[in-house]
């Protein structure tokens, strides 16, 4: 299967978005994802540009986090893909399928009512999905639902609370409307993501939603910080464990170093995946290491994901503080991350 995230803000065209394309996308890469979309706040919405500004001047503004993105895109191993969240007074829409130059040609969008400007969509080929519609917050004076003007509806959405979700499923049922979801990520590294799991790659914007349509792409959540299984264990006979998110198909792997190298010997490294997820080529997996300290006292290890090769910052680092007592136990460690 393939992982792609469908909802997803960047900086700093979308006013609420705090992190930017490269964020986003090395956060998506490093969880194993094969593509984004980036469906930053359109011009109806909260964009962070001027409104009265012209609509081209306007557009190049909306369009360059896509086209940043979209540089980067083989650099960084992740592909990228064009979409719009469309606004009306707190009620968003998901707009797949229709190229940036399809906004370029038709700046009379903005003077079209909801229901008309998503009937046009619809009909040069945009698949539309109703985003949280079951969102609740002070600037929404009322929910609004438009079953007739959408091809399907974001019944996950992670930044929602499950009771909103619950409902848009229900709402996807009632109407007979195909079901997606999303993360709505605007700051990079989150607890919670939900997605779409294709059986085929996505090629194309279009690829989407065929593929929603022929039932070929479900919904999958995933909590990095439980999935990952980033954890320290004391073994017995005077050893603990760490283990770490990999995917050296990507070229990145952890390496370690530590202040006192005589003081600790790696015992052993072995790479697995969970028993839950498929035995994919180039899919993510963990890597485990067995360490044997021998000197007593305070002992600092780092851990760097990164790519031998290259001298740029690495990805993430690991760093672990723990004490070897005189009896030969191992106190609890101290240990943060970082991107």
């Amino acid at each position: 299967m393939y992982r792609y995230e469908t909802h997803l803000h960047t900086s700093p065209v979308s006013r609420c978005a705090g992190a930017g394309v490269r964020e986003q996308m090395r956060f998506y890469r490093e969880l194993g994802y094969d593509g984004i979309f980036v469906t930053n706040h359109f011009l109806d919405g909260n964009v962070n540009i001027d409104r009265n500004l012209p609509y081209k001047t306007k557009l190049d503004f909306y369009l360059s986090d896509y086209f940043d993105a979209k540089k980067e895109s083989e650099n960084l191993g992740i592909k990228v893909f064009f979409g719009v969240e469309l606004s009306h007074a707190g009620t968003d829409f998901l707009i797949y399928g229709l190229p940036p130059e399809w906004y370029q040609a038709h700046p009379e969008i903005m003077e079209l009512g909801k229901k008309e400007e998503l009937a046009l969509m619809r009909s040069e080929g945009a698949f539309v999905v109703q985003a949280h519609p079951y969102r609740e917050a002070g600037y929404i004076d009322h929910i609004r639902l438009y079953p007739r003007s959408v091809d399907a509806v974001e019944v996950i959405n992670a930044s929602r609370i499950d009771f909103e979700n619950r409902l848009a499923d229900q709402y996807a049922d009632n109407y007979g409307l195909l079901k997606t979801g999303g993360s709505d990520n605007h700051h990079g590294f989150a607890s919670r993501l939900a997605g779409m799991e294709c059986e085929e790659p996505v090629m194309t914007e279009a690829d989407y939603g065929r593929l929603v349509r022929e039932g070929k792409a479900r919904v999958f959540t995933l909590n990095p910080d439980r999935d990952s299984h980033e954890w320290f264990r004391r073994e017995p006979e005077g050893c603990f464990t760490v283990q770490l998110r990999t995917n050296p198909s990507t070229g990145f792997d952890w390496d370690w170093e530590a202040d006192h190298a005589e003081g600790i010997a790696e015992e052993s490294r072995e790479y697995l995946r969970k028993e839950s997820e498929p035995a994919l080529c180039g899919a993510p997996s963990f890597v485990r290491f067995v360490f044997r300290p021998s000197v007593p006292g305070m002992q600092s290890v780092t851990f760097r994901y990164r790519r031998s090769w290259e001298s740029t910052p690495p990805l993430r680092t690991f760093n672990l503080r723990f004490e070897l007592k005189q009896d030969g136990r191992i106190s609890l460690p101290r240990h943060d991350f970082t991107e």
